[in-house]
């Protein structure tokens, strides 16, 4: 997953491509690095706590938000020096890892997920609440993007 956090492009987990390993677990990933552009150049930044692939990741408020996953049910905020595992709750917690969008809107994390579901999280206080919003029938894997105002 990758987000644009304190003017730097922040790549974080994936998959290793070893062929030589049978065990997906053992090459999932929970590195972190940023790419400077006007430096031309990588830095690696703390590790989440968990693995994860198939995630999403937003900048909200000067926070990095991570969340989902293959087998994640949870999210992860970074604020520049750590990352901190957030558990949301037991009743939203497994769609969290069917996340197919990720947008930051003023002060919440946005989470679309299956099943025309989409949670808000108040990044002030961590409060979650989940909604349903109107979907063509059958949408999957979608994506989503915050406009800019013009």
């Amino acid at each position: 997953a990758c987000a644009v956090f304190q003017g730097r492009v922040v790549a974080c987990g994936g998959v290793q491509s070893r062929r030589d390993v049978v065990d997906l677990r053992h090459i999932i990933m929970n590195s972190v690095e940023a790419y400077d552009h006007a430096a031309d150049s990588w830095k690696l930044l703390p590790s989440m706590v968990e693995r994860r692939w198939m995630h999403k990741s937003v900048a909200v408020k000067n926070k990095l938000f991570v969340v989902g996953g293959w087998n994640n049910t949870d999210c992860e905020v970074f604020d520049g020096s750590n990352f901190v595992l957030l558990r949301p709750p037991v009743s939203l917690a497994a769609r969290l890892k069917l996340t197919y969008g990720l947008v930051g809107v003023g002060g919440r994390l946005v989470v679309f997920s299956r099943g025309n579901s989409v949670f808000y999280c108040n990044v002030a206080n961590f409060e979650w609440l989940e909604r349903e919003f109107a979907a063509v029938d059958g949408v999957d894997r979608y994506s989503c993007a915050r406009l800019p105002k013009f």
